[in-house]
């Protein structure tokens, strides 16, 4: 099976130290609904952190208010749970897994 070029390249942004913030049009969006990039990953990890057991963290489009905005759904509720007027650009899957180093050593 061969992977998609498009797929490898965004793979390769995405991994930890590769490549750069956004630009052009979304980097602009991004800059003006959040602040900048790093306050964005900042609002996207606070979110993630603040699910307990399982869920998504969404960066989305408002298409009401015209912006970026950060929304979470619980276990696997999908964006459309929050209403029709939000369209998904990128979903992130928060498992409960992630918490159990924290109860190592705990009766539970």
């Amino acid at each position: 099976m061969e992977l998609d070029p498009k797929m490898v390249e965004i793979f390769k942004k995405v991994k930890e130290g590769g490549g750069e913030p956004p630009m052009g049009s979304l980097g602009w969006a991004i800059d003006e609904h959040f602040g900048s990039f790093e306050k964005l990953v900042q609002k996207v990890n606070a979110e993630g952190a603040a699910l307990q057991g399982s869920g998504w963290v969404w960066l989305s489009l408002d298409k009401e208010f015209k912006k970026l905005v950060v929304e979470t759904t619980v276990n696997q509720d999908p964006l459309v749970t929050k209403g029709p007027r939000l369209v998904p650009f990128l979903g992130i899957d928060v498992w409960e897994h992630a918490y159990y180093l924290q109860c190592d050593g705990y009766d539970l």
